[in-house]
């Protein structure tokens, strides 16, 4: 077993390797303990979101083992898989202006940022950028709703495209 330690000021190895699916908590754990140095990058951009808003960020979903990934229906190719990727929300905020803030007013860089509902719960999915995603990749703003497709609002944000 492995026990829980902060990965920044604000968020612990448990937040980010938590799942509801019980009978694979411990494997995911294990998993996400080789995965520390994306994490902890993952984190510090966190913290960077939390600083600006001011409220907590709730985490959702962070690292994946491949067992949890496929429980979820999570694609081989998620950032999630490799620890690079996060789904939260913001205590107080509305996704929608989180998303607005992303495309017009964040001043880092990412890969990727999609609000996406599901079942009428809303949350904000955010992956590092380059060296971790493709520079092309990066900076992509998306929204997907429902069983929709996702929508391309935006590309190349902070990358200079």
């Amino acid at each position: 077993m492995i026990n829980d330690f902060l990965l920044s000021p604000s968020f612990s190895f448990y937040e980010m390797t938590h799942t509801d699916h019980a009978e694979v908590q411990e494997k995911n754990r294990e998993y996400g303990f080789r995965l520390q140095k994306p994490l902890g990058e993952l984190c510090q951009k966190l913290e960077l979101i939390r600083a600006h808003w001011g409220f907590p960020v709730v985490i959702h979903c962070g690292v994946r083992c491949k067992e949890l990934n496929e429980l979820v229906g999570g694609v081989p190719t998620s950032q999630h898989f490799k620890g690079e990727a996060v789904d939260f929300h913001i205590k107080n905020v509305i996704c929608a202006d989180v998303l607005d803030w992303f495309l017009h007013r964040c001043d880092f860089k990412w890969g990727q940022v999609i609000h996406e509902v599901k079942n009428g719960t809303p949350w904000i999915h955010f992956s590092l950028g380059e060296p971790y995603r493709l520079i092309e990749k990066c900076g992509q703003v998306l929204r997907k709703e429902e069983g929709k497709n996702y929508e391309l609002l935006a590309s190349g944000i902070n990358y200079g495209r």
